[in-house]
């Protein structure tokens, strides 16, 4: 895991990163790719290219608490750690 990784996941896990995240899934994400007012290619390129960054951050924040997980300590090692994720 990087250090970009770890800024990601800070940055959209806090109480208003979340609220930024699922804005952007709601206007750029978990939205039709089709839209019948524009329905050239030319929009279908647009809107995937939104919908793709917003993936790639998603991505990014999962890579970021996979690793996380990997370097949490066993329970013999870190005693009275919880995993905080």
């Amino acid at each position: 895991m990087d250090n970009l990784d770890l800024a990601y996941f800070h940055t959209f896990t806090s109480a208003p990163g979340q609220m930024v995240i699922e804005d952007l899934r709601a206007n750029f994400y978990d939205v039709p790719l089709f839209n019948p007012a524009e329905p050239s290619a030319l929009g279908l390129s647009f809107r995937e290219g939104q919908r793709s960054i917003i993936l790639d951050i998603l991505n990014t924040i999962d890579r970021a608490k996979s690793g996380f997980k990997k370097e949490i300590p066993t329970s013999s090692e870190g005693e009275g750690e919880e995993d905080p994720f």
